[in-house]
């Protein structure tokens, strides 16, 4: 007997063959993709509970030079702007710095989103169970740039939003200068179930 073994398992038995599915959860889930537009803010929304999320970023930039990417946790249709937010991320590139923060955001990547040269960042953003009452959100990412011809920033970390008694609904991106994102690249976004 040959073949591939997936999501959907065949299993031989005396009689015959049959089909054992997956139990919920485990697979990822394409969701949708969209190239950003050139606006300030890169919105993810519609969460469900019970849900993992993935968001890829590739080859993507914005406007302004040495500027960072950063993300607010939005509920309702609100990206929350209070000083809630606390993460410990590692930042390599040739200075190899380390980077600690609580403020009013979460601080994805470090001088690595665009300006002169078309500088470009990749990467992918994790958030998990968004909408489970009691925990706090919290998110992991791994995140990498060109800064300019001779600096690669790559940046990896965890972080959290301080608050759980509202859903969370979604994630925004921005850069730290406000600037826009430029329309090129592709943000794609994945879900998996976890209940």
């Amino acid at each position: 007997m040959s073949g591939t073994i997936g999501a959907n398992l065949v299993s031989g038995r005396s009689s015959g063959l049959i089909s054992v599915v997956e139990a919920a959860g485990g697979a990822w889930e394409f969701v949708s993709s969209a190239t950003p537009s050139a606006a300030a803010a890169f919105n993810v929304l519609g969460m469900e509970v019970n849900y993992d999320y993935c968001v890829t970023w590739r080859k993507c930039a914005t406007s302004g030079g040495g500027v960072g990417l950063e993300v607010q946790i939005v509920q309702g249709t609100t990206a929350q702007t209070s000083s809630d937010y606390a993460y410990a991320a590692q930042v390599a590139n040739n200075s190899g710095r380390k980077a600690a923060y609580n403020g009013d955001s979460i601080v994805l990547m470090q001088h690595s989103t665009g300006g002169l040269g078309g500088l470009l960042f990749s990467g992918e953003v994790y958030l998990y169970t968004p909408k489970t009452a009691g925990q706090n959100a919290n998110l992991t990412w791994q995140m990498g740039g060109e800064q300019d011809d001779s600096t690669h920033g790559f940046n990896i970390g965890w972080g959290e939003y301080d608050q759980d008694t509202v859903a969370v609904d979604g994630l925004s991106f921005f850069d730290t200068a406000g600037g826009n994102f430029v329309a090129q690249g592709l943000v794609s976004v994945y879900k998996r179930q976890t209940a």
